[in-house]
């Protein structure tokens, strides 16, 4: 769908109807969690936020914004302001992704709503992107941001609804769809990848399985977070020999970065078994103070990604 803002600023009350329709209709779609929704803004969508930020429906699992327009220029209609509503409520999640090298029309209102908002709003900061950044900047550092920012996403449409803004610990075992109002249309699926170094193939890689884990196992060696994070779907299952689990790319993310920044991470696989989707490993890591330790690893991999590791001790 193309909402009318892309026709211009006079279109913004005729492109909110449009969104709110697109909505309705992604929600009836029976293929589709109608209580499990995410909001996506990008430039100058950024306007239609603050309908959605003041209104927050039980449905509304969060909203997320991207270098956004929040102030409409002189002489356009402004709907609803963004700054005026975020800090009245703290129940729904909010996410803003802000480039360092942002326009001066948009970088004043985006100072102004993060003042407003205080605790009400997680920020992505990419000091050297500039507007258009995940399109335009080929770097790690626009990798980076685009991947915490889908992480972040998908967390919060798999998490229950709480009370605050952090997203409980039981993503569903697949990301719903998520609602992108720009001028391009509504996506209801995203998904991004981020180079990872050639497996050193201790043990032949036979399959498409095999071959994605051993890049798992060469970024974890590397100590290289996001592209060890890159090989996993962003709604993976971790489950770890005493029983603890950890779901989604966020999680994992903040399990193993200090592991990552210590230096821990060193395994070799010993042995391996293959059968379609699923890839056993039997392992021996270097990473503790008790010296070796074997250990053997389940890995389920669908559709390009790692969705499912179980640790047997």
């Amino acid at each position: 769908m193309d909402h009318r803002l892309s026709r211009g600023l006079d279109q913004l009350a005729a492109a909110a109807d449009d969104v709110e329709a697109a909505v309705s209709v992604l929600r009836a779609d029976p293929q589709v969690d109608p209580d499990r929704v995410a909001l996506w803004f990008f430039s100058g969508a950024g306007l239609l936020a603050g309908e959605w930020l003041d209104s927050r429906p039980d449905w509304l699992r969060c909203v997320a914004l991207t270098y956004p327009l929040l102030s409409a220029p002189p002489g356009v209609d402004e709907l609803v302001s963004a700054a005026e509503v975020i800090g009245k409520h703290h129940d729904l999640p909010v996410l803003l992704t802000k480039v360092g090298l942002e326009r001066e029309e948009l970088a004043g209102p985006v100072a102004e709503f993060i003042a407003a908002a205080g605790a009400a709003v997680e920020i992505i900061d990419v000091p050297s992107g500039q507007y258009g950044f995940d399109m335009l900047d080929h770097t790690a550092e626009a990798r980076a941001a685009v991947t915490r920012a889908l992480d972040w996403v998908a967390a919060h449409l798999g998490a229950e609804p709480a009370d605050g803004p952090a997203p409980a610990s039981s993503p569903q075992p697949f990301a719903q769809p998520s609602v992108r109002p720009e001028s391009s249309g509504l996506e209801a699926t995203v998904t991004v990848t981020a180079p990872v170094p050639p497996p050193p193939a201790p043990v032949p890689a036979d399959t498409p399985a095999a071959r994605l884990v051993a890049q798992e196992h060469t970024a974890y060696n590397a100590h290289d977070l996001e592209s060890f994070l890159a090989t996993y779907s962003p709604t993976a299952k971790l489950e770890l020999a005493d029983g603890t689990v950890k779901t989604g790319r966020r999680e994992l993310r903040e399990y193993y970065r200090p592991l990552f920044e210590a230096g821990r991470c060193k395994a070799e696989v010993t042995s391996r078994m293959t059968q379609d989707e699923w890839v056993v490993d039997q392992t021996t890591s270097y990473g503790s103070d008790h010296g070796p330790e074997s250990a053997i690893a389940l890995y389920r991999v669908q559709d390009g990604s790692i969705v499912e590791v179980r640790f047997l001790a």
